[in-house]
């Protein structure tokens, strides 16, 4: 047993519910606008009402379910400027993160970005783990986490995107380039132009294919 399934084992109903429900959604188990059924999701879960209302609940508050009076808890909608605040907010962390490096340069993990970045899903997502954990403060990494998670949909269709894909292992590449060789304004940059390009074409693309609708 690792380390991830000793933690999960300790945890209470709740806990393990909201885990599992928490997975479900960013790895596209339901579908935008789907509604949560409580009943069927205690069939399923084995767990008694309580722990799926409270899952239920704090899954809203990370904004990854929205309520619906008349019908319950429902996968959150995606609106255009919803996308473009989610993008905007990331930005200013990440930009912010790397002006605050250069004031304490040498206090990230050099042997982490010298790592080869290439476009693979596992890949992509390590590198953004690692400039999270660089960049960021622990109280900034909860915040990214969370806005990171309400892009869990944008997110699976990228991954289908080979160009988005090979762009932004490049955009990542160049970042770190930046950051080893003590480039911080060029770094910023590449971390704005990168957020801009990239919230840009995911709008496009919602526009496109009414991932809006």
């Amino acid at each position: 047993m690792n380390s991830s399934e000793k933690s999960f084992a300790s945890m209470n109903a709740s806990e393990k519910t909201l885990t599992i429900l928490h997975e479900r959604i960013i790895g596209g188990h339901y579908k935008l606008n789907d509604y949560m059924n409580p009943r069927d999701l205690c069939e399923d879960l084995k767990v008694s009402p309580v722990p799926v209302r409270e899952a239920l609940i704090r899954l809203s508050e990370r904004q990854l379910l929205e309520w619906d009076r008349n019908r319950g808890f429902r996968i959150a909608r995606l609106e255009i400027r919803d996308v473009m605040s989610v993008y905007e907010q990331l930005q200013s962390l990440y930009c912010n993160g790397i002006t605050r490096l250069s004031q304490a340069a040498g206090e990230f993990n050099d042997s982490e970005l010298s790592e080869v970045v290439n476009a693979e899903p596992n890949a992509l997502d390590k590198n953004i783990e690692m400039f999270t954990r660089n960049v960021l403060t622990p109280r900034e990494q909860l915040r990214a986490g969370i806005l990171w998670n309400q892009l869990w949909y944008i997110r699976l269709k990228i991954l289908k995107n080979g160009g988005m894909m090979i762009r932004t292992a490049s955009d990542i590449t160049q970042l770190k380039l930046a950051i080893l060789n003590g480039q911080f304004s060029e770094a910023s940059e590449i971390c704005e132009r990168s957020f801009r390009d990239t919230s840009q074409d995911v709008i496009n693309m919602m526009a496109i294919d009414g991932w809006a609708n």
